[in-house]
């Protein structure tokens, strides 16, 4: 939160692109998190597993980092994207981003939303699940949603907010596999960035970023930020 910061020798630093607007620029960091998608792209060699063509991604959570998820998964080919959050203003933003199908967590069930998953691949389940919420109460859930051979990303829980029985037959009956990320992988930066210079008029870059503030403001900023009826803030040095 300065005007001014001193870059050290040797730091690594990523050029914005000229035609990349500062305003979306200063998503690369929360797109570049999505690596996990590319990890999962790394499995599709074996059978059922992966994340291939036209596969069902689920969505946990689509604040920045989920709708980060969903921008991603749209461009890297999933069929159907199903978004769920308790916040109808993000989960309408979700669908502007890509997401075909948005679940409220407080007008629904975690029943109602398993099933609503399975009706939606035809008995399979989910692909793909991510975890974006950031409250580890949710895997359970999203661990319920996946088809057999499937795979849970867990980029959500960076903040360590506890433990949770999980059923561990869950993972061994239906061959799941689990990655987490933490941080980001340093080669997504300038692949993200040249990604989202192309992507100017496919998506409302715009919108991603719901209020700005000046600097003196900076704790009206980081308080409008955890509010249901917010995406990314952003703060104008």
């Amino acid at each position: 939160f300065a005007e001014y910061i001193y870059i050290e020798l040797g730091t690594r630093l990523y050029k914005i692109p000229d035609g990349l607007p500062d305003s979306v620029a200063v998503l690369t960091e929360v797109m570049a998190v999505t690596y996990t998608l590319d990890k999962a792209k790394e499995f599709n060699s074996f059978s059922l597993e992966g994340f291939n063509f036209n596969d069902t991604v689920v969505v946990q959570g689509v604040g920045p980092l989920g709708l980060a998820h969903i921008i991603k998964a749209r461009l890297m080919g999933a069929g159907k994207i199903i978004a769920m959050d308790i916040s109808d203003y993000k989960l309408n933003l979700a669908k502007k981003f890509g997401a075909d199908v948005v679940l409220n967590a407080l007008k629904t069930t975690s029943e109602e939303r398993i099933n609503r998953v399975f009706e939606e691949t035809h008995g399979r389940g989910a692909d793909i699940a991510v975890e974006c919420v950031g409250r580890p109460e949710v895997v359970p859930e999203g661990l319920r949603m996946l088809r057999k051979a499937g795979m849970y990303l867990e980029p959500g829980n960076f903040v360590d907010c506890g433990s949770i029985p999980i059923n561990i037959h869950e993972i061994c009956s239906k061959n799941l596999r689990i990655i987490g990320m933490s941080n980001h992988a340093h080669n997504s930066y300038r692949a993200c960035m040249e990604m989202m210079e192309r992507s100017l008029d496919w998506f409302p870059w715009d919108a991603f970023i719901s209020h700005r503030f000046p600097l003196e403001q900076a704790q009206d900023a980081i308080l409008a930020s955890m509010t249901d009826d917010s995406m990314k803030v952003l703060i104008e040095p």
